[in-house]
């Protein structure tokens, strides 16, 4: 009788444990401080340029940024008054920015990535303060590979913030279920 407990206790406890749903409009989901935005893929020359379109499974690349307005990135040079007008607010220091490009699932993650575990990697692209890190690029790309076999490749880039939060912001990724 013991043992028909213990069995039917088991089974049960399967049945409770039903896949998490991780619901969003792309192929992954972030959990996003206050503040930041997921926009389509949007640099036009050296001017960021946000689409008002909505993120959607259509577009495929994205961008995870931390603030709201568009993002002039042009080093030496203010935007013009034709820029200005096309833009709206803008801001030029103090934001972060996070490329997230789908990648082609035949493409090999560089082996001298590190596993961060759970499906992520680290790659370090060069030495602080070389050429690599021109602009506010960060020198480390990230990588995930979804259980499924997805691949997504992520670049930062910051002006006046810390890289911490855009890591945090990309280990939080998570493939969104689809129905």
């Amino acid at each position: 009788m013991i043992l028909g407990l213990c069995a039917l206790v088991l089974l049960g406890g399967g049945c409770a444990m039903a896949p998490s749903v991780v619901e969003g409009n792309w192929y992954l989901a972030f959990d996003l401080p206050s503040g930041w935005v997921m926009v389509p893929d949007y640099t036009v020359g050296n001017v960021a340029l946000p689409s008002q379109e909505d993120v959607n499974r259509e577009v495929s690349d994205v961008i995870l940024q931390s603030v709201d307005k568009t993002i002039w990135t042009s080093l030496g040079r203010a935007p013009s008054e034709e820029e200005t007008a096309i833009m709206g607010e803008y801001v030029m220091e103090d934001y972060s920015i996070i490329r997230v490009l789908r990648i082609d699932t035949r493409r090999v993650v560089p082996s001298e990535a590190e596993d961060l575990g759970n499906g992520f990697y680290k790659l370090k692209l060069c030495e602080d303060g070389e050429d690599c890190q021109i602009g506010g690029r960060y020198n480390y790309d990230y990588y995930f590979i979804s259980d499924a076999g997805n691949k997504y490749q992520f670049m930062i880039t910051t002006n006046g913030q810390s890289y911490d939060s855009a890591e945090e912001i990309i280990l939080s990724a998570q493939e969104v279920t689809t129905q």
